[in-house]
């Protein structure tokens, strides 16, 4: 008889079971309820089923992904689907992003130790049509291009070694806000799913903050998401470098330590953008 009794696999399956349990038991007791109270109490029985199926459609219409779990899908992958690519002004806000890290980590790196603290601070914007301006425009397009080429490499080199296909710039948003976050790749198999962030590193200065933003932004994600939890969920990040290869090793361990407790597997990769380069001549 036990084995007859399936396994919970997603929140609706426990909506019906509350919301039984629930009047089965507001029934039961009802003869043991004084008369005086009686009147208010089934009040309560009738008005509660009607607050519970008016919250029940309300959340199935703003926000029906949470109600369902992947296996409720003969085909998972179109539950997926929902997970849009990234729009262009996504994309563009990314690689102004990354290049502003760059830039700003890039200047601090430079600065004498006695001034490090005070350029931690992100400098204000110059006026629009100033010569410092144009020239900040020029930095970021020649950053942006150089984060490009290093996702375009990683994410081949990625894919080559799977064996598997990655979705690029894929966009996740955050339920109940109008907050996204851009994966740069996600991987999709039967039963996992491998989250790819890349990040293109000019010093060592900032690793531990820029990997921690990445692993607090994720963990929001994978929490926000009930539909990563039947899955076998982990992230890969990626820091691609054109440093000396003998200091790679010191990056890792900075990102290593960036990492903390997570509800999920992180794997930091470390990458020369030349030797990258070679390869994919090759």
């Amino acid at each position: 008889m036990v084995e007859k009794i399936g396994t919970i696999k997603n929140p609706l399956t426990i909506i019906a079971m509350f919301a039984a349990i629930a009047e089965i038991s507001g029934t039961a007791v009802l003869p043991f309820i004084s008369a005086a109270n009686q009147g208010t109490y089934v009040w309560f029985l009738m008005i509660f089923p009607l607050l519970l199926i008016i919250v029940f459609f309300l959340t199935l219409n703003f926000n029906h992904k949470v109600l369902y779990a992947p296996s409720d899908f003969k085909d998972e992958e179109n539950f997926f689907k929902s997970f849009k690519p990234a729009s262009p002004i996504e994309r563009d806000e990314k690689f102004r992003e990354q290049a502003r890290e760059v830039a700003e980590d890039a200047t601090v790196a430079t600065a004498p130790e006695s001034q490090r603290a005070q350029m931690e601070a992100p400098p204000p914007s110059p006026p629009v049509g100033s010569v410092s301006h144009f020239t900040t425009n020029d930095r970021v397009h020649s950053l942006q291009a150089r984060y490009s080429l290093a996702e375009d490499l990683v994410l081949n080199k990625i894919s080559r070694e799977t064996g598997q296909g990655i979705r690029r710039d894929v966009s996740f948003g955050f339920p109940g806000t109008k907050e996204r976050f851009v994966f740069d790749g996600v991987i999709i198999d039967n039963k996992t799913v491998t989250a790819v962030e890349i990040k293109y590193m000019q010093s060592l200065v900032s690793v531990k903050k820029r990997v921690s933003d990445v692993i607090n932004r994720v963990v929001r994600i994978q929490q926000s998401h009930p539909q990563l939890h039947d899955r076998s969920f982990s992230l890969v990040v990626a820091l691609v470098t054109e440093r000396p290869e003998d200091e790679h090793h010191v990056i890792e361990s900075k990102a290593v330590e960036a990492i903390g407790i997570t509800p999920f597997p992180v794997h930091i990769r470390v990458f020369n953008l030349s030797k990258l380069e070679k390869e994919a001549e090759n």
